[in-house]
């Protein structure tokens, strides 16, 4: 994985210094480079990096009033990996998410 930064376009080394800072993954896949915007300096994203490190359990209500509970696997810019309890992985849109509620741990 490359971290890149987009701004100006100035190249420095094998990264791009910019003025907007924005932090850019490159990932190579299947031999084509997908760039996604996601910014990892904010509260919402580095809170769901602590709960998937500490391994705690979420309550997703989606906008349609599905409910799903489980562990939170990975994020991305578009999407949430929540895990059930019997390990079934669901793909949550974050366009589709109403809220995310953090269940104490038992």
């Amino acid at each position: 994985m490359e971290v890149w930064w987009r701004g100006s376009g100035k190249r420095q080394g094998s990264s791009i210094l910019g003025a907007v800072g924005l932090l850019t993954y490159r990932f190579s896949l299947a031999d084509r480079a997908v760039v996604t915007d996601f910014n990892t300096g904010i509260p919402s994203v580095r809170r769901l990096q602590k709960v998937i490190k500490d391994r705690e359990t979420l309550e997703v209500k989606l906008n349609t009033g599905d409910v799903f509970v489980g562990q939170l696997r990975w994020q991305d810019p578009d999407c949430l990996c929540l895990a059930d309890a019997e390990g079934r992985e669901s793909l949550l849109w974050r366009s589709a998410i109403a809220f995310i509620k953090v269940r104490p741990q038992s």
